[in-house]
């Protein structure tokens, strides 16, 4: 390739072709029309190339704005972490109900009873599968249920503190 059609680093610069190459009377018109739409077609393809890139920059930023809207807080997961530890704590402890009635006196406390009693009944029942998930009853999911509420009406507060 001859000299004036290099451009940087030894690669062929349209800037520099086109100049090299529009000299007067160097080309016929129509061989110059064409060469001008090539080169306008390069500037099109890296102005929509450009825009495109700002687009999806827009695009990351409104996913990353939604998936913070859509993560829970710190306080909302604290809560089901304590409503976890409460619901584990009345099924493992028979001093735990009583417990749990004094920072919630308007709970249920035979409905309580009946689920806390299922849920000990159920996890018994359960086979240990070796590298399966263990599920666990209804009652189990329903106690869970009456102290999430509880925690979020703000009645109870976390395992262990008493007011």
């Amino acid at each position: 390739m001859s000299e004036p059609l290099r451009g940087r680093a030894g690669a062929p610069g349209i800037a520099l072709a086109t100049a090299w190459i529009f000299r007067p009377n160097a080309l016929g018109a129509g061989l110059r029309r064409t060469l001008d739409e090539a080169v306008s077609v390069a500037e099109a393809e890296a102005a929509r190339r450009a825009l495109e890139a700002r687009l999806r920059a827009t695009i990351a930023a409104i996913e990353t704005a939604i998936d913070e809207q859509h993560r829970p807080s710190a306080e909302a997961t604290l809560q089901l972490h304590q409503a976890e530890q409460w619901r584990d704590r009345l099924i493992a402890d028979d001093g735990a109900l009583t417990d749990w009635m004094a920072l919630d006196p308007e709970a249920d406390a035979q409905q309580l009873r009946t689920l806390i009693r299922q849920a000990r009944k159920d996890a018994q029942a359960v086979k240990e599968r070796p590298g399966e998930a263990q599920r666990h009853g209804k009652a189990y999911r329903e106690i869970f249920q009456h102290v999430k509420a509880a925690l979020a009406r703000g009645d109870g507060d976390e395992p262990g503190e008493k007011e």
